[in-house]
Parts: structure tokens; C-alpha cells; sequence
């Protein structure tokens, strides 16, 4: 009799917590009107097109952002290249291209055409709310709008939040509308581009440069001057200090010459630095000085962080990071770039 009993006793527990989270499901999680509004992944689907905007007609682009506003314009530039040609010679050319420009700094011109593609084709992946009534917990305070302007003067806004609880979204909303919706992570962080991620990652400012275009190069390392070289023809340099003059190993001496003509900023980091010694800056690790189309650098590099050095131009005070892995030749010494005899 008593196994009967447990038995049942089983039975109705079980049968209770299934009415549980039958009610649960159906309702026991929705937001009575006195609850506070947070952001969640849980609402209703309602995938809509943003912008009703063509790609080829956009023509502006302005950035408002916490630390000011940026506006990119499309123009016609002249624009230098390098031809390889059949006969494995490189020649320079110069053809006129229509760029993403600023006055005050270099633009990445495929990250601003990114935004362009987004712009023209995102799409909604959630309605969030209709209504909020506290619009900033989703971080939308009107801190970062991105708008596209057409050639006719035609707006379309967009203004970008926080990421959602899950990371794989961003909130969004069109100014003037109170809706709340998301759009996925990459074209969200595509919106959200400040100065810092727009800048050309080329300090060059072209493509067209080679190894040749370098006619002087100095390096120290930590704060000792290991060589200073002079090019005497495209494929002959000579040491010229420490040491008295003698030919360079052009094939060590090349590992120098490559990177420097080569190298791309992975990420700039601050603009004006208060505190250089955070970047080891202050008494740089390494330190390249070169003549490169007439013109003179001195590139600094402090802290490895990862696998990322620190860097920043004399001249130019912004701080950047380059890839550490293509710098295995910097504990060469001056033996190594001397000809052997």
C-alpha cells in the first residue's frame, strides 16, 4: 500500500512541475506593465530593408561621434600605382579614380566603401520595441549617427547602440523613429567607425612605392646605432657607419629595406599621448630613419604587446601598432650586413 502511495505521490510531483513550465512557456516570462525595460534577445522577428538608397549614389558620408563630427566626401583624384609589366619591370602610373577624401587625414578608401555597401543593402535582423520608453538601455543617446548622402541631397541616418546580451548584434534605430531593432555585429561595427579606424594604414599615402625608392636608411636598437647605408645603385648600398665605408650584404640588408617600404599599420590606437612611456616610446626599442622619395621618416617602435609592436612617427603624433611577426630580422647585427669578404 505504501509503494502505491509513493508511486502516486511521484506522479503528481511530476505532473506539477511539467504544469510549471507549461506556464512558464506560455506567458510566465512576459513583462508586466510595472517592470523595468532591459534589453534582451527574446523579441519578435521583423526583418525590414533600412535604407531605400543605391550604392552608386551616395556621395557623402557624416560621422557624428562623441569626439566630433567626420565627414567623408567622394571626389576624382589623381591616384599612383605600380604597372608590372611583361617584361618584370615596374613602372609608376597615375590614372584619376573617384576616392573617399577628408581634409585633415588620410581616408581608407575600402573601409569607406564598405560602409557605402552596408548602407545600400543592410537588413533588420530583430524588432526589439516599438516604443522604449528609456531608449539609452540600449545605448542608443544619440552619441554615434552615421548618415549617407546622396548626390541630390537625399538623407538616410542610422544610429547605432550597444551590442546585444549574445554579442552577435547591435541596436539600432533610424533617427526620428522610436523603433528598436538589430542588425548583425560586423555591419554594426561598420557603422560605428571613428577617425582611428578610417585612417589610411599606409603612412605612405600610395601604393606606388618600392625598395627603390629608399636612398638612406639608419637603424638603432634599444638606443644603440648599429648602421647607417647609402644606395649607390638600385642593387648596390654600402655601409657608412659605424664602420668606414664597405659593401652592404644586399641580401640581409634587404630584410631592412622590404619592410620599410612595405609595412601597414595593423591599428591606431590614440591620437596626441600624454604618456608615451605606456607605449615604450619614450626610449624606443627600435628606431628606423630613411629616405624614401626624397623624403625623411623616423619610425619608433616601443612595447611589444602580443604579437603587435607599438609605433609612431616623429612628426606625426599618433600611436599605432605594427605586426611583430615580419620584424625577425631586427637582431641582425653589423656583421651580418656587411659583404663578406
Amino acid at each position: 500500500m505504501m509503494k502505491k502511495w509513493k508511486k502516486l505521490i511521484i506522479l503528481l510531483v511530476i505532473f506539477v512541475i511539467l504544469l510549471m513550465t507549461f506556464i512558464y512557456l506560455n506567458g510566465g516570462t512576459k513583462k508586466t506593465d510595472n517592470e523595468s525595460e532591459s534589453p534582451t534577445d527574446t523579441s519578435s522577428s521583423d526583418i525590414i530593408k533600412l535604407f531605400d538608397i543605391e550604392r552608386v549614389d551616395i556621395s557623402k558620408i557624416v560621422l557624428k561621434r562623441e569626439e566630433g563630427e567626420i565627414v567623408l566626401t567622394l571626389e576624382e583624384r589623381d591616384v599612383e600605382a605600380l604597372r608590372h609589366n611583361e617584361d618584370g619591370t615596374i613602372t609608376k602610373e597615375t590614372t584619376k579614380k573617384m576616392v573617399w577624401v577628408n581634409p585633415y587625414f588620410d581616408v581608407d578608401n575600402e573601409l569607406a566603401e564598405d560602409m557605402v555597401y552596408f548602407a545600400a543593402t543592410v537588413m533588420t535582423k530583430r524588432l526589439i520595441n516599438e516604443n522604449p520608453d528609456n531608449p539609452e538601455v540600449y545605448g542608443l543617446n544619440k552619441n554615434i549617427v552615421t548618415t549617407f548622402v546622396t548626390k541630390e541631397g537625399k538623407e538616410a541616418s542610422i544610429e547605432i547602440g550597444n551590442l546585444t546580451p549574445l554579442q552577435d548584434s547591435y541596436y539600432v534605430r533610424k533617427p526620428g523613429s522610436p523603433e528598436v531593432y538589430t542588425i548583425d555585429s560586423y555591419t554594426g561595427e561598420t557603422f560605428r567607425y571613428g577617425k582611428l579606424d578610417l585612417m589610411n594604414k599606409n603612412i605612405y599615402g600610395t601604393e606606388a612605392v618600392t625598395v627603390y625608392d629608399i636612398n638612406y636608411l639608419s637603424f638603432s636598437r634599444d638606443g644603440e646605432h648599429v648602421f647607417s647605408a647609402e644606395k649607390k645603385t638600385d642593387e648596390d648600398w654600402i655601409i657608412t657607419a659605424p664602420v668606414p665605408e664597405r659593401e652592404a650584404n644586399i641580401t640581409e640588408l634587404s630584410k631592412f629595406l622590404n619592410w620599410v617600404s612595405s609595412f601597414r599599420v595593423n591599428k591606431f590606437i590614440t591620437e596626441n599621448p600624454t604618456d608615451l612611456s605606456s607605449y615604450g616610446l619614450d626610449s624606443p626599442k627600435y628606431v628606423f630613419e630613411y629616405t624614401l622619395s626624397d623624403k625623411t621618416y623616423r619610425l619608433m617602435l616601443g612595447s611589444r604587446n602580443g604579437s603587435e609592436y607599438y609605433g609612431i612617427l616623429d612628426g606625426n603624433n599618433t600611436v599605432f601598432t605594427v605586426d611583430a611577426t615580419n620584424l625577425d630580422f631586427v637582431d641582425l647585427t653589423l656583421k651580418d650586413l656587411q659583404k663578406p669578404d
